[in-house]
């Protein structure tokens, strides 16, 4: 059965939020999942509070410019790029200072619209379920990949969220006892070794180590820039880029086993690479999934792109 969107008046316009570590969007959308506008804010502020009171002047704006007041909608759904407790804590790995901060308190008391909050893993996972890569499916494991590594897991419809809120961190997955130190405490996690920003700093170890300079080093900041060298035909970033790419397919073929989806998405920055790496993705999982399932492994890149978070976040607002 697919997901139903569950709401009583359907409103002409859902305001949603994808609150990110390094950007965040601001969009009016139709509850179809059209993007009627959007803004880009990108995270140039010092700690939690002055980031949040630029996005609620960015929402005020936007509602100014576009529909003059609220009347058009009651509802807004946020996407938060951090685990969220069951008890309404806010976690983040990458912008200090979310503790204390009511997103959805702040939003009904500012503009009057009842507000829903989800892990931006666990909606962008519903984004794609309700108009992406999962469309007409019940069911989906959902990874973004780029600065770090995301997750979410919906099951018939629901997203899994576990005792205390915080299921189905994916990127934290440990692959190796002795692997890089992680931001969430931890080593040899999946962010750790084949995130956006682990890919460029495994580079920039590798040739450090080969004795390169500087300036050198500095041309590799991410993996955009991998993908490039690595086809360009440097060979220590074609052997880096393998690691880091096995690592990955790794840590989804464990996914898979432990979940058994119908299907498999990957959405960021990362995936935007293509065949370049869905190609050996593809390949790398086989050797680490069942031998009775490699025929089911079904990995998709996302189809919304980067407004999967925002998305899912009018799915979000359309369920509450």
């Amino acid at each position: 059965m697919a997901l139903r969107l569950m709401y009583n008046h359907t409103p002409a316009m859902v305001l949603a939020l994808d609150i990110g570590g390094t950007k965040s969007f601001v969009g009016l959308c139709r509850p179809d999942g059209t993007v009627l506008a959007v803004r880009r804010i990108e995270n140039r502020f010092d700690g939690a509070a002055a980031y949040w009171s630029a996005l609620l002047d960015v929402v005020d704006e936007l509602l100014t410019e576009k529909v003059g007041g609220k009347s058009l909608f009651h509802m807004a759904g946020i996407g938060f790029g951090g685990p969220i407790g069951r008890d309404g804590r806010l976690r983040s790995l990458h912008v200090g200072g979310w503790d204390g901060i009511d997103l959805s308190g702040d939003i009904g008391r500012r503009f009057g619209l009842r507000s829903t909050l989800g892990n931006d893993g666990n909606v962008a996972a519903l984004g794609e379920l309700t108009y992406g890569a999962g469309r007409g499916l019940d069911s989906i494991v959902y990874l973004t990949v780029s600065t770090g590594i995301g997750g979410g897991v919906i099951e018939q419809g629901e997203p899994l969220l576990g005792q205390r809120g915080l299921a189905a961190e994916l990127g934290h997955i440990a692959l190796y006892p002795d692997g890089p130190e992680c931001s969430c405490g931890g080593r040899g996690c999946l962010e750790a070794l084949a995130s956006g920003t682990a890919i460029g700093r495994r580079l920039r170890e590798a040739l450090a180590a080969e004795g390169a300079s500087q300036e050198a080093l500095a041309a590799f900041p991410g993996a955009k820039e991998v993908f490039a060298a690595a086809a360009e035909g440097c060979p220590t970033a074609r052997r880096v880029l393998d690691a880091c790419l096995s690592d990955l397919a790794r840590g989804l073929a464990s996914i898979f086993n432990v979940f058994d989806p119908p299907v498999m998405v990957l959405g960021g920055g990362v995936p935007m690479a293509g065949d370049a790496l869905f190609v050996p993705l593809r390949r790398e999982m086989v050797p680490h999934v069942m031998r009775f399932r490699r025929g089911d492994v079904d990995l998709r890149p996302a189809q919304l792109g980067e407004y999967s978070v925002l998305l899912g976040a009018v799915a979000l607002a359309m369920q509450a």
